[in-house]
This record gives C-alpha cells, sequence and structure tokens, in this order.
C-alpha cells in the first residue's frame, strides 16, 4: 500500500492492457480509444518539477515574500530582546544585538519549521518545506535546515549561489535546499 505522501503524487502511466504490469494498483478504463489498463506508480518523493509544475509555480517569489515578513518579525523580536536584555544588564548587554539577533532568528526559525514545516512568512504566502521523502520536516532536520540557512545567510558567496538557484531554478531550492534534498512547495489542497 503506498504511504499518504505518495498517493498525493500519484502519477498515472497509460500502459497495454495485454501485457500484465507488476504494479498493484491497476485498473480498466474506458475513453475514445477503447478498453485500456491505467497504472498509478506512486512516487515516494518530492513532486516532480516537471510533471508536478503546480507545486513549484511561483515558490520563487513566495520564497521572497515570506523571507521579508519573517525577516521583519526576527528584527523587530530581536530589537524588543535587545532592549530588555540592555536594560537588564544597565547597559552592557546592548553590545551583545548581534548576537542576540542571530540567536533570535536562528531559534524563531527552528521552532517554527520543526512545529509546522514552514515558518509563519512561509504559512502566509501557502508554501512549506519537504524533505526529500516528500513528509514534513522534524525537529532535526529542522535544526540542520536552519544551520544550513544561517550559514548561507551570513556568507557571501554561497548566498549568491543560493539566491541564483533560488531564482534560476527549475524547482526554487537554494543552496541549503540542495544539500539536505529538501524543497519548498506550494502547501498541497
Amino acid at each position: 500500500m503506498p504511504t499518504r505522501t505518495a498517493r498525493r503524487w500519484a502519477r498515472p502511466i497509460r500502459s497495454c492492457p495485454a501485457r500484465p504490469t507488476a504494479f498493484p494498483w491497476r485498473r480498466l478504463e474506458h475513453d475514445a480509444c477503447g478498453p485500456h489498463l491505467r497504472v498509478m506508480t506512486y512516487a515516494p518523493g518530492l513532486p516532480d518539477p516537471i510533471h508536478d509544475a503546480q507545486f513549484y509555480a511561483g515558490v520563487s517569489a513566495r520564497r521572497l515574500v515570506a523571507f521579508l515578513i519573517d525577516f521583519t518579525v526576527i528584527a523587530v523580536l530581536a530589537v524588543l530582546t535587545t532592549l530588555a536584555f540592555g536594560v537588564a544588564t544597565l547597559g552592557i548587554g546592548f553590545a551583545l544585538a548581534a548576537p542576540i539577533g542571530a540567536v533570535v532568528g536562528f531559534l524563531y526559525r527552528y521552532l517554527t519549521i520543526a512545529r509546522a514545516s514552514a515558518t509563519p512568512g512561509m504559512a502566509l504566502v501557502g508554501v512549506e518545506l519537504r524533505r526529500r521523502d516528500g513528509e514534513r520536516f522534524d525537529a532535526w532536520e529542522a535544526a540542520i535546515h536552519t544551520a544550513l540557512f544561517t550559514v548561507m545567510f551570513v556568507t557571501v558567496l554561497p548566498q549568491i549561489v543560493s539566491v541564483a538557484m533560488m531564482a534560476f531554478g527549475r524547482d526554487g531550492r537554494g543552496l541549503h535546499d540542495a544539500a539536505l534534498g529538501s524543497a519548498l512547495i506550494n502547501r498541497p489542497a
């Protein structure tokens, strides 16, 4: 029996009714050409960017909007945390504004991706992250994805490569997505 994800992205293949196939999921269909077997293969991974293009349509633009939303939320949270820490330490904590911002950003992304496989910005624009096998992220993969995203965000060359991959790639993956084998897709209905 195919998994829940495999059923979601089933791909029909037309085969000859005279030759039995090895697939257990077969049914006889009739159309203008006569009866034929319709075989459903169940791909246990991510949707194919060519055959299932609807899952990747507009993902790059949505990803940019989601990034801007999340960046704004992280900036507000980081400023509030830095202010609270600075006041609590009588001004000494203001010197730690950059590390506080990095920690707030990491925790924001990690906690939201581990919980819902999407940040609030991603959820607002209707996209979510999926693992190599097509399932949602768990806590461990969310931590690795967030760490790779953070490295790509703070280093110039990997960030340029990642943005180019997202803008011009067929599936809109960044360098950190390609390293994990994950993808950002439109939320399935």
